[in-house]
């Protein structure tokens, strides 16, 4: 992911310098031309509210714009301002191709395709260094299906 040092500019206010200003038109007569209410164009004017794929077409249809353009606006100011507010995501792990092959015979698909849960237990012990083998694994399987036993 590319880092940006600085905060984006909300297309909310693009679109007021940019637009509307230059054109000396209100919001009222805006949001009339565009057909939506003046509290729903104002919140995105003032930076409160998204740009919404229907705003979007909207402002490029008036404009003489494109969606891509509105929606690209959007979609880097959100994902920069969740980026830097929000930290949650930052606890997420690499995924491990390794661990992903061996849990695949424990698959929804591989029970379709006629393996039984014994035969799919007996594959797991076998292999020493199977993840399967993790007791973390087998809560979260009991959780997703009570029906699913650990191997003993």
């Amino acid at each position: 992911m590319r880092t940006r040092t600085r905060k984006p500019a909300h297309p909310g206010g693009i679109l007021f310098r940019k637009h509307m200003e230059p054109l000396g038109i209100t919001i009222t007569e805006l949001a009339h031309r565009l057909g939506i209410s003046r509290k729903a164009l104002s919140a995105i004017v003032n930076g409160r509210a998204s740009i919404t794929p229907d705003i979007a077409l909207r402002l490029s249809r008036a404009l003489g714009t494109t969606p891509e353009l509105w929606l690209g606006m959007q979609q880097a100011y959100t994902l920069w301002e969740t980026a830097n507010t929000r930290m949650e995501w930052r606890d997420v792990q690499p995924l491990n191709v390794e661990d992903i092959r061996k849990l695949r015979p424990l698959t929804d698909g591989a029970r379709s395709r006629g393996f039984s849960d014994a035969q799919l237990t007996a594959n797991a012990e076998s292999d020493p260094d199977n993840p399967l083998l993790n007791e973390a694994f087998w809560e979260h399987a009991r959780r997703a299906s009570p029906a699913c036993k650990t191997p003993r």
